[in-house]
């Protein structure tokens, strides 16, 4: 069901850490993302983070071929999954849902799926179309009414605290190979369809990132007034001159609220892979930024020893109502994309 536009003042997108009532994955299914053995090796990555999210809340599990819902049947068998796992046989390209799955938001307090068109990070992949429809598609299986956003737009561009703001790049939003327009004309749709008056603009994102540079591999919100934001290592560092530039950015920036943001500093872990990913870069976005929050824990990817037990001990800190789960993600950061990347949350009413 397709719903119209409704006063902007009633609409909110929740902050992430808000009480979920499911976690949609996407079962990894695509060989040229996930050439010969890596797909396999992909697998056990998914794996181990599926089994942690079911552990903690419901998971709409969904597969686009018959080989992915045997093994998703098999999943499901595991002792305390059962009960947590609903599978959802769909058409869909590839396993990033946070950019092709429908984002969520309350209108008062009816909750609605936001339709944003998706093109495949600009016309990078093709083909994208059943990617385009999965949130109609997913709308219409669960009931939930959907509404059409004339905004090219993944939900890994955007990071939102719950109380009206928004942090997002502009090397995203305003790219030409997305087709959105100027930054005003940008901005309006954001208000329009968030409920979000304060957009909070940073430069860019990591090497490697062929998103070109979404905003969850480089700042989250923690809290309402809150952010992790990734700094560069030093002036040699690939990333230095953008990193510095988003982070000046963030220090004068205000929220909803007229807040300024405490910034806590995340450092980068080893970037580089011996084996060029699949558009035949040798540089991948890893990022602790990339971590996901469910009802009872705060997953984090894990890439280099020199910070991953700091990284650990950093968010148990952040969190201290959640367990704290680091599973290690190189394989999966090979695709171009990690922990949060793969996840989109259903709110609870």
């Amino acid at each position: 069901m397709v719903i119209e536009r409704t006063d902007t003042n009633s609409l909110r997108r929740p902050a992430e850490w808000e009480p979920h009532a499911a976690t949609i994955l996407a079962w990894p299914h695509n060989t040229e993302t996930w050439p010969d053995e890596m797909l396999k090796r992909v697998e056990q990555v998914f794996i181990k983070f599926l089994s942690a999210v079911a552990k903690d809340e419901a998971v709409w599990l969904l597969t686009a071929d018959n080989q992915s819902l045997t093994k998703a049947g098999k999943f499901k068998k595991e002792p305390g999954i059962s009960g947590s796992l609903r599978i959802i046989p769909v058409p869909f390209n590839d396993m990033w849902v946070r950019d092709t799955g429908p984002v969520f938001v309350f209108s008062g307090d009816q909750p609605r799926f936001l339709n944003f068109r998706f093109n495949a990070w600009g016309e990078k992949y093709e083909p994208w179309e059943d990617d385009n429809r999965l949130p109609g598609i997913l709308g219409e299986k669960t009931g939930y009414p959907v509404q059409d956003v004339p905004l090219t737009l993944e939900g890994g561009a955007i990071e939102c605290n719950g109380s009206g703001t928004l942090i997002t790049t502009e090397s995203v939003l305003l790219n030409p190979n997305r087709k959105n327009g100027d930054k005003a004309a940008v901005e309006k749709k954001l208000k329009d369809c968030l409920g979000t008056p304060q957009i909070i603009w940073l430069a860019g994102g990591l090497a490697g990132d062929d998103t070109d540079g979404h905003i969850d591999d480089l700042v989250r919100f923690v809290g309402r007034d809150k952010v992790v934001a990734v700094r560069s290592a030093g002036k040699s560092d690939i990333n230095h001159e953008i990193l510095e530039e988003n982070y000046r950015r963030l220090s004068k920036a205000r929220t909803a609220d007229g807040a300024s943001l405490e910034i806590i500093d995340l450092p980068q872990p080893e970037s580089h892979t011996d084996r060029p990913t699949v558009d035949g870069s040798t540089v991948v976005p890893a990022s602790y930024a990339n971590f996901y929050i469910t009802n009872r824990s705060v997953i984090l990817p894990l890439y280099d020893e020199r910070f991953d037990q700091k990284m650990i001990e950093l968010f148990g800190s952040l969190f201290p109502d959640r367990q704290v789960i680091g599973i290690e993600a190189r394989d999966l950061v090979w695709g171009q994309g990690s922990f949060h990347c793969i996840t989109q949350e259903v709110y609870e009413s």
